[in-house]
């Protein structure tokens, strides 16, 4: 048996990695694996037709976001 100091409860931590120092947000933020997969769901008006040269940006954006 496992000494009571060893063992750990709840979820294991997740990975988590620093961005490089170089990196205007090396002090403030990391990356961190989430622990269970996530579906994004885009909330709001449609996605906007790429054809049209008005949208473009709004739709790049919102492709983006699904990947």
């Amino acid at each position: 048996s496992t000494p009571t100091s060893l063992r750990r409860r709840g979820r294991p931590p997740s990975d988590r990695w620093l961005f490089q120092s170089t990196h205007p947000q090396y002090l403030s933020h990391l990356i961190i694996r989430r622990s269970f997969r996530v579906v994004p769901v885009l909330v709001g008006p449609s996605i906007p037709r790429r054809e049209r040269e008005d949208t473009t940006e709004r739709y790049a954006r919102a492709i983006l976001t699904l990947f």
